[in-house]
């Protein structure tokens, strides 16, 4: 029963924001041969993919659903390895009230300066703001 109310959830929040989704990814390859020292080739291979999705909710658009994801697969002197990143993931519901614009959010955040070298941290929680005219 659980998984049927699951997926009648599902399939409303979907078809109903339907043509509002906005989403991308981008997938790349390098491959690479290297000679070391001993004079042996070694093959490398790299590849990236990554997506993002964003769905908003709800007949006004208020309620918003931000993803980001990430894959790696590094190949050499065979030893395969894999990476997965979650950078984004949260869903936030702004709202009028009198004089200001409320939102309230929760989810996974990264926080940086704008330079990204001094101070850069991805952290899970919850974000609010109140902002007035």
């Amino acid at each position: 029963m659980k998984r049927v109310l699951t997926c009648l959830l599902l399939s409303t929040f979907i078809i109903g924001s339907l043509f509002a989704v906005d989403y991308g990814g981008l997938v790349t390859s390098d491959s690479t041969f290297k000679q070391n020292g001993s004079q042996d080739f070694v093959f490398a291979e790299q590849m990236d993919a990554s997506a993002y999705l964003k769905v908003p909710f709800g007949q006004d658009g208020n309620t918003l659903l931000s993803a980001e994801f990430a894959y790696r697969l590094q190949y050499e002197d065979s030893q395969i390895n894999h990476f997965i990143n979650l950078p984004l993931l949260k869903i936030s519901h702004t709202r009028q009230i009198s004089d200001g614009l409320m939102n309230i959010a929760a989810g996974r955040y990264t926080m940086a300066d704008s330079t990204e070298k001094i101070f850069s941290q991805t952290s899970d929680g919850l974000f609010g703001s109140y902002k007035t005219s």
